[in-house]
């Protein structure tokens, strides 16, 4: 059964007391603790209900350790509310009440304790002050239990409560894709290394699967997993539990620590949040005012950038940022803490929308209507996320990292490819995604791009696809990838590819009247020529203007009006055109291909015949064989 079952109240109230009469374990276990009475750190046991063991934790109460109460409150499903009969509510009882709710717990008993050194008049005005302190919160309706040290009869209904509130509770926390814990202990035991426990959540685990210790890249073997004192093979989510690790000193693994499935988390030192500030405080909360941020069971200072208010006044909710002074890992949906600096005292909750922001400036509307509906809806969510890493060109592990969840979000992403918000590229086996506006963004900077290539190369075809990857997109995006945005683009009419050059969809090249007097030129001159075409050099005397003269040329070159064959000599297209259909005219049906029978065909120098065989083969229109040539 993963369930667990935590107190709350004020010190000295009979918290630790209480849960020795429940379970008959003392959860005092530090001498100091022995030596003066109260509960400094966290305490463990376990209650029978029905043959089933389920935790219990016992928090301290003392102001002092409210950061203790917080890291033992970390996956707790029911609270027992301890309140003392001669005391009634007290500062610390509010505040462990405060943090309870802001936690998400919604599920509990109140136990009035030590009725005996309270008169009836008294236990029935603590009652009635309990009633209208708690009348609009979870508790309202919860059962209220006096007990006293001398009435064993009173801990049993407190285990009938128990028992009854555990049977209406359904086990919420589903198995999901990542393992993770926080950690709550970590000590060592001679002969078995160290051991860690905490409260387990998502994926269920076994003997002999991997951990990574977060912050950092450690990975450690399990070597054993106890549950309430029990060794177990495997554990499901929610429960309690001891993990032995291998190979690891406790000195690399403390409190505030998370274990998780290996390279299933990415560290933040900021996160974009939601905050709802208690409506207890006498302050407003300030933009960058310095708080303390309890998450897991982990404390970290931080600041708090608020995104859509100028302050916060008691009893309000707004967005933020929480830049962290140390990093922090944390999924979407998580819950926190903040307390004020100096002195310490709880001042509001955090829900956690976005674990790994990106920097942002107050009162961005787009950031804040993302916020706003991705808060609830994990496609909005996903979207955003996918759109703030497109330049990175992400994976689908990518993505699963960034969003900060252990839910599976195939479906999400399919989803998003299917309503063409998100594009889908893969090649090679390997997917990656980008957002539609991401490729908007693109467009625009590609259409700046080529209008400025244009007019500054009028005779030039397009951009080298290459460049244009490296200036507009990234070196790092896969070229595969890269040629089917290309693709894309191009069906979409906003671009043309032609082989490796990419130009504007509507680009034609076009010539001025001393250009086309030029290319006129040429071609009547490698015309006149024929298979001795003329070296570059001798077509200087065609134009006095050496600049505009080369770029009629490598315009038509670029065009395929005259075809390289190698340096310094080029044929008109019409003639290498020719030259293909005889050279494989004479190579039909395997015959081999002789330079003498190119000869008859063509007529030219050895020199050229040399070149224009060699380019066949270059090209892969044919092979040599000995001293003749075969088609490929």
């Amino acid at each position: 059964m993963s369930i667990v079952i935590g107190t709350a109240g004020h010190i000295d109230h009979g918290k630790t007391t209480l849960i020795k009469n429940l379970t008959g374990v003392d959860t005092d276990r530090l001498p100091e603790e022995k030596k003066r009475g109260i509960s400094i750190d966290l305490g463990f046991s376990y209650l029978d209900i029905d043959g089933e063991k389920v935790g219990i934790i016992d928090v301290p109460g003392h102001e002092k350790f409210v950061k203790n109460m917080m890291a033992g409150a970390t996956g707790i499903d029911i609270v027992m509310l301890v309140i003392a009969a001669d005391d009634g509510i007290m500062p610390q009882t509010r505040e462990h009440f405060d943090i309870v709710r802001l936690l998400g717990i919604h599920h509990g008993i109140i136990v009035i304790t030590k009725c005996d050194k309270a008169s009836k008049e008294r236990v029935i005005e603590v009652r009635r002050e309990i009633e209208e302190e708690l009348k609009e919160s979870f508790l309202s309706e919860a059962p209220m239990i006096e007990t006293s040290i001398d009435n064993s009869d009173s801990y049993q209904l407190v285990k009938d409560s128990l028992r009854e509130l555990v049977k209406t509770i359904k086990d919420e926390e589903q198995e999901k894709i990542v393992f993770r814990m926080s950690v709550d202990r970590s000590f060592s035991v001679k002969g078995f290394g160290t051991i860690i426990t905490g409260t387990s959540q998502g994926k269920n685990l076994k003997v002999g699967d991997l951990l990574q210790i977060y912050p950092g890249d450690r990975v450690a073997k399990i070597r054993g997993i106890q549950n309430h004192g029990i060794n177990v093979n495997t554990l499901s989510a929610g429960n309690r539990c001891a993990i032995n690790l291998a190979g690891i000193d406790k000195e690399d693994i403390k409190r505030g620590s998370v274990v998780a499935t290996p390279n299933s988390l990415s560290v933040t030192k900021l996160m974009d949040v939601e905050i709802n500030y208690l409506s207890s405080n006498n302050k407003v909360l300030k933009n960058n005012q310095r708080v303390r941020f309890h998450h897991g069971t982990k404390e970290i200072i931080c600041r708090i950038k608020l995104l859509d208010q100028q302050e916060l006044k008691a009893g309000m909710s707004g967005y933020a940022q929480l830049i962290l002074e140390k990093e922090l890992v944390g999924f979407t949906g998580d819950l926190g803490i903040l307390r004020n600096y100096s002195p310490m005292f709880t001042i509001g909750g955090v829900t956690i929308l976005n674990p790994l922001a990106t920097k942002a400036k107050r009162f961005d509307e787009k950031l804040i209507e993302k916020l706003k509906g991705g808060k609830n809806d994990n496609n909005i969510k996903l979207s955003s996320i996918i759109e703030e890493l497109s330049s990175k060109y992400p994976s689908f592990e990518d993505i699963k990292l960034n969003f900060g969840s252990a839910e599976d979000i195939t479906q999400s992403i399919e989803k998003l490819v299917k309503n063409k918000e998100v594009l889908e590229l893969t090649a090679l086996n390997e997917t990656v995604y980008i957002h539609k506006n991401f490729l908007e963004e693109k467009k625009v900077e590609l259409l700046s791009m080529l209008e400025e290539f244009h007019s500054k190369n009028p005779l030039l075809i397009g951009e080298n696809t290459s460049t244009v990857r490296n200036k507009v997109f990234s070196k790092k995006f896969k070229n595969k990838n890269y040629l089917e945005v290309l693709s894309k683009l191009e069906d979409d009419k906003i671009i043309k590819v032609n082989s490796s050059l990419v130009s504007l969809f509507d680009f034609e090249i076009k010539l001025s009247g001393n250009q086309e007097k030029i290319k006129d030129m040429i071609l009547k001159a490698y015309k006149n020529n024929g298979y001795k075409p003329p070296k570059y050099d001798e077509l200087s005397k065609l134009s006095n203007d050496p600049k505009e003269l080369k770029m009629v040329f490598d315009m038509m070159v670029l065009l395929g009006k005259l075809k390289f064959i190698e340096k310094d000599i080029f044929l008109l297209e019409s003639d290498y055109n020719n030259l293909m259909m005889v050279i494989n005219k004479l190579g039909e049906g395997g015959k081999e291909i002789a330079l003498p029978d190119v000869k008859v065909k063509i007529e030219t120098s050895r020199k050229y015949l040399v070149a224009y065989l060699e380019h066949s083969d270059k090209v892969g229109v044919t092979k040599r064989v000995d001293n003749a040539r075969v088609l490929v």
